[in-house]
């Protein structure tokens, strides 16, 4: 794992639990009833979502599960591990935190899709972690909070650019704007995005 800091961390992940051949296989499966969201209020232009339902959860349901909890929560336990630590937290170690899937949906990208700075709310941390990515398909863009404020001028993180690679995730703060550049490649782009709300026990 991987932390990059702009006084919010983001966290990379990678792990060979997943068992991408099969997600893809059901995601591109004709005969699920997917409930496909093209809505532009996701700020995804020309691509669209498979949203968190009872058919997303028959088609994807047991590697979704697997994802969440051998990998995600795992990988948000480092996370606030490290930033407990980075707050100066006590020696005595984290304290009980519960983690809570909130949603979780496929986006699918096809060339020449890309997304708009969007944010989320009412979650505390949100993820991304790509099955299919063609090279040249998108970037990533996270853009720091601090853009106008005097932690511009004392570091020199204003964004990060995250290039997709198969197996690789991301974890950040929710808030957090971000977006992602057109895909110029000639297949689609294929991730599960997430949010999660985090409560003391």
């Amino acid at each position: 794992m991987q932390h990059l800091d702009f006084r919010c961390r983001i966290l990379n992940y990678k792990t060979q639990e997943v068992n991408i051949v099969k997600l893809l296989e059901r995601i591109y499966d004709p005969s699920w009833d997917k409930n496909i969201d093209t809505e532009k209020s996701s700020g995804l232009i020309g691509g669209y979502q498979i949203r968190y339902d009872e058919n997303l959860n028959k088609m994807c349901g047991e590697e979704i599960n697997t994802f969440m909890n051998e990998v995600v929560y795992n990988v948000v336990q480092e996370y606030c591990m490290q930033e407990f630590i980075y707050k100066g937290g006590a020696d005595g170690g984290l304290p009980p935190i519960a983690i809570d899937l909130t949603d979780y949906w496929i986006n699918i990208m096809p060339p020449g899709s890309y997304q708009r700075t969007i944010s989320q709310h009412n979650c505390n941390l949100s993820g991304t972690f790509y099955l299919q990515a063609p090279e040249g398909s998108g970037d990533m863009y996270i853009q720091s909070p601090y853009i106008n404020g005097i932690e511009t001028i004392i570091t020199t993180a204003t964004e990060f650019i995250i290039p997709p690679i198969v197996r690789e995730g991301w974890l950040y703060p929710s808030s957090l704007p971000h977006f992602i550049s057109r895909n110029e490649s000639d297949e689609d782009k294929v991730s599960i995005s997430y949010n999660l709300k985090l409560r003391n026990k």
